[in-house]
């Protein structure tokens, strides 16, 4: 079975990759934060990216601290840490992202937006009522 995940987050260390068979590809780190105030807590999630979509990434520029969506498939993975005690990291296989427009974050103008490239996600923070038509609705429509 396939597990995808959608996680919106920052991006923390962030290392650009060669494999011995010349096939780029880029770890990085994600930082998602729930809740509020006092009881907010980070989530940290393991990413990897392989060929187009780890070229994209660094083409765009995606550095330490961008805001991005990324989706991919998700796994667990068992670890050791240290003091010898047991845990588990959650790793996505990315399979697309895109960054969140400026002023999703903290402060408008905080994060990077590049333009989205043939296969990333749409630019719906930057279409207007002119991109979209009508639809014939005959009362066959599910919603």
């Amino acid at each position: 079975m396939l597990a995808l995940g959608n996680v919106i987050g920052n991006i923390g260390r962030i290392e650009y990759k060669t494999s011995k068979g010349g096939n780029m590809y880029v770890e990085f780190s994600l930082a998602n934060n729930r809740g509020f105030g006092e009881k907010q807590e980070t989530d940290w999630y393991h990413c990897v990216a392989f060929d187009k979509v780890a070229e994209r990434l660094q083409k765009a520029g995606v550095e330490k601290g961008s805001f991005v969506q990324v989706i991919g498939t998700q796994a667990l993975e068992k670890f050791e840490r240290k003091d010898g005690s047991k845990g588990l990291d959650v790793k996505i296989t990315v399979l697309d992202w895109a960054y969140i427009p400026a002023g999703s974050g903290k402060k408008t103008g905080e994060h990077k937006q590049a333009a989205p490239e043939t296969g990333g996600a749409p630019d719906l923070a930057n279409s207007s009522a002119g991109d979209f038509c009508d639809i014939d609705d005959d009362g066959d429509l599910p919603f």
